[in-house]
This record gives C-alpha cells, structure tokens and sequence, in this order.
C-alpha cells in the first residue's frame, strides 16, 4: 500500500482511540507447544505467544472505524491544520460487470494489488515480448505505462490514480494489443466495499465459471480467495484451465487476491502469476501478505507454513502473521478478515471419515489469536462444504464449494451451527455500521447469511439454513460429486 494511505490509516487510529497437510507434523508440533481448544463462545483461552501486541493494538481491538461523529474534523498540529478525514457513506449498491472475454493473449489482462491510488495489470504472452498498458479516467487511454524488458508474464504498475474512480486500459506486447477493459480503483480507507469470496474450485471449471457469472451478475469491487484454485500447482496448464480460463471475463474487471492451498504446492507459477505485497528480505512471503480495501483489512494467511509458536519462541511466519493483525493499518479497520485454506473446525470431509476435522494449529492459536486482536472472520476451504462457526466474538467459516467433488458430513463441533454441502460463494457487503455476508448456492439461493454491528461485537442477526433443507447428516442428495469431477483428494 502507498505511503500516503497508511499515513491516512495511522491518523485515523489516533483519531478512534481518542474520541489434509493440517492432519501431519504440525497437529504433533502444536500439541507440544501447550495449546489449548477453543471454546463455542465465551471467553477465549489466553494465547501468550511471549511477545506483547504492538502499541497499535495495546488497549484492545479498535471497536469503531476511527471516524469522528462530526461530518469533519481537523486533526491537531499547525501542519495538518487543513487536512479533514472523510466520512463514511453507505453505497447504493453494486453494478453488473461485463463478462466478455477477451482471449488475445493466453492469459488476463487482469487485475491484482488494488490501492485508492494504483493497480497493478498483468497478462501472459506465449512468446516474449514487451508490455505496455494505456489507460485513463473514464473512457479515456491518454497515459501509457510499461515494463522493463522482455517478458512472457508481464507486470505493469498503474500508479497516481484517483481513489473510487473508474478507469479503461487495455494492455500491448508484441504490436498485438487487447480489448478495452475498465477498472475502479479501491475506495478511500473509511469507505464501505463490496467483496466475493471463493474457494476449492479444483477440478471443476464448469462449476467456478458459473459462480462467475453470478458474481459479475451481483458486481462485486474485490475477489478473494482461500486457496486450492487448482487441482496440482505444479502443472502448469491448469492455472488457466482451473482458474484464469474460467474466470478470464470478471478477471479482466475486478482485482483479484489469493491465499495458497496445499494443492497449490508452492509452485513457482502461484509467485509468477500474482503480485501481492511483502517485505523486500522476504519473497517467499508473497503468499503470507495483508492489505486494505476501504474500510476492510484482509490478512491472508499461507496455512502451509508452521505458525504456531513452540514454548514462548514465535517462528518467523507466524510472527509476520502477528505483527499484520497489530498493525495500524489492521487495528484502524472498521472490519478485519482473516483468509487460509485449512480451518479449525471441520464437520465434513470425503466420504464421511473424519480422518480430518480441522487443522490443531489453526484451531487453538490462530483462531484465538485472531479474536483476541478484534477480527471479525476467519475464512477457509480446504473441506468442500459450507460451515458457520463461532469462536469468541470471530466468526469462522469454510466456504470450499468453489467447484471441487464435494465433501460429506461425519461429525459434530460445538462450535459449528450451521452446515450445507453444496457448490456455493461468498458475499460480502462490507458497510459504514454492519457486515453483510450471504453464503449463495449455484442457483442464486442466499442459503445462509449474518449480519454485525461494530458497536456490538460478537453479536450475530443470522438466518441459519434455508428451512427446507433436512439436517446434514442426511443431506445424501447434496454429498454427491458433480457430474464428471475426479474423486476427492486432500
């Protein structure tokens, strides 16, 4: 994120305050380390990892957005006598986005690392070639930016944009040159979002291209995802037959952020294809980054790596996942929501052998840790169902219907209210007072949905299922794998 918007999210925390891979090493690792289960609800056990939180964070998780009641305030100091933070307004609502692809090159254009001020284009080139993107406010292309050299996965930053504007671009290499595509640049750091979710779409473009459809039909501002967007990561080919082929259309119009599953296997083509924030000593964590959209913070989290602390010693990701929950630019969030692909709780899987039921680590260390500093969801996959949780006051959800053979119920959590094993995505209305979240099935059904209010945390308005489903248990219509998916594998 650029400078001058974190300088604006450090002044609005001032200004708040004063007015199957989870299953192996790391479940024996944690059980050492001392951990402890969370409770359904009620307080959570202290998680001590042996480094206090950071100052941004020391009086407890941020309640409100930060924003004073009055519609504008001057902060204090004779140098900042003119500045007047925003206020928030509610949206009216989304817009359709437009979903013809455009299948000039073999991947994109398409959209990742969203600011008020910049976004970042990328495509793929069967040949090398240089890149060039034009762009411009409205419909106009009157600016030009490019990258260095040769490329076949090209990368150009679009910077010194205007926040929430709409933008057109369309990108060049070769002499060959693409469709005009548009974009809107992210909103000021209190302004309401619009976002999807998706997740575990492996092995069935069919299905993913259809909650495709339907997202662009709702008109989201932001895409995220929490992983195993393809079946082995490794081969190369099925990044654009699982993911950027299927999605190419809405790609070419609303950014797009992405946790790692285990399915992704770490593979080179995750870092090539994506450019996401992270520290210039520490590549590797391209796929462990957080970042902020309007008034919402995401952390995303890669739960391949060990995160929890062993004893009192914290290891080097797990404190980086630490120190982006504290930070300024988290704790002044209105909202705050936490991506990984593994879960803590989990009531379904395979074909009903819960040799799997959540992730030790996710469950007694990163769920607490992230209530402890005010999240409010926790997001995951891996499980191919759909399921509602509660731990504390953060909500914790697996929303793996993206399009993989689904998973079926094998046994109950306490904490876990809410269970449907159908394809399905994610909806979120991110607002001034309330979070709105829709669990949709592929017929455009809203199956499940919460609501909060910043001011009452861990307060739920839900619906729970729709009443005319049977208990998951003998949903069997439901635990059957679409037609022509390969079998479930972890």
């Amino acid at each position: 994120m650029r400078l001058d918007w974190l300088l604006v999210a450090s002044l609005l925390a001032v200004a708040g305050c004063s007015g199957k891979t989870g299953a192996g090493p790391s479940d024996d690792a944690a059980a050492d380390s001392g951990l402890v289960d969370v409770p359904a609800d009620g307080p959570l056990p202290d998680v001590d990892s042996g480094v206090p939180l950071a100052d941004a964070a020391a009086d407890g998780p941020a309640t409100a957005d930060g924003v004073p009641e009055a519609d504008t305030a001057p902060l204090p100091g004779d140098s900042l006598e003119e500045l007047v933070l925003p206020v928030c307004v509610e949206p009216a609502g989304g817009e359709p986005v437009p979903v013809l692809a455009d299948e000039t090159f073999d991947l994109g254009p398409y959209l990742v690392n969203p600011s008020p001020t910049a976004m970042t284009v990328m495509w793929r080139t069967l040949e090398p070639a240089g890149g060039t993107v034009l762009f411009g406010a409205g419909d106009a292309l009157d600016r030009q930016a490019a990258h260095e050299g040769q490329a076949t996965v090209h990368e150009v930053l679009l910077d010194d944009l205007a926040p929430a504007t709409r933008y057109s671009y369309k990108v060049e290499s070769g002499g060959t040159k693409s469709q005009v595509h548009h974009f809107t640049t992210a909103p000021d750091p209190v302004q309401p979002v619009r976002f999807a979710h998706f997740s575990d779409n492996q092995n069935g473009p069919d299905v993913f291209a259809q909650h495709m459809q339907a997202l662009a039909a709702w008109g989201p501002q932001l895409l995220v995802g929490s992983g195993d967007h393809v079946q082995a990561g490794l081969d190369e080919p099925l990044w654009k037959e699982q993911l950027f082929g299927p999605a190419r259309a809405l790609f070419h119009e609303v950014p797009l952020q992405l946790a790692m599953g285990n399915h992704e296997e770490n593979a080179p083509f995750y870092y090539d294809l994506m450019s996401n924030p992270h520290p210039a000593d520490h590549p590797e964590w391209e796929s462990h980054y957080g970042f902020r959209f309007g008034n919402t913070f995401f952390l995303v989290i890669n739960t391949n790596y060990f995160l929890c602390p062993i004893g009192t010693v914290e290891l080097p990701e797990g404190q980086h996942m630490r120190e982006l929950a504290e930070s300024p630019d988290a704790q002044s969030a209105t909202w705050r929501i936490a991506l990984g692909h593994e879960n803590a709780f989990s009531e379904c899987w395979g074909d009903g052998d819960c040799d799997y039921d959540g992730t030790l680590c996710i469950r007694n260390y990163v769920v607490p840790m992230l209530a402890e500093r005010g999240f409010h969801f926790y997001i995951s996959g891996h499980t191919h169902a759909y399921e509602r949780a509660k731990a504390g006051n953060l909500v914790h959800l697996i929303a793996g219907g993206g399009g993989g053979s689904l998973d079926a119920w094998c046994k109950d959590w306490e904490q876990t209210t809410v269970v449907h094993t159908a394809h399905h995505h994610l909806r979120f209305e991110a607002g001034c007072q309330t979070l709105r979240m829709e669990a949709v099935d592929l017929d455009g059904t809203v199956f499940d949905w919460v609501e909060l209010d910043k001011d009452q945390p861990g307060v739920l308005s839900d619906q729970g299922p729709i009443p005319e489903l049977p208990p998951p248990n003998l949903n069997s219509d439901r635990k059957l794998s679409p037609p022509g998916a390969e079998p479930r594998s972890s």
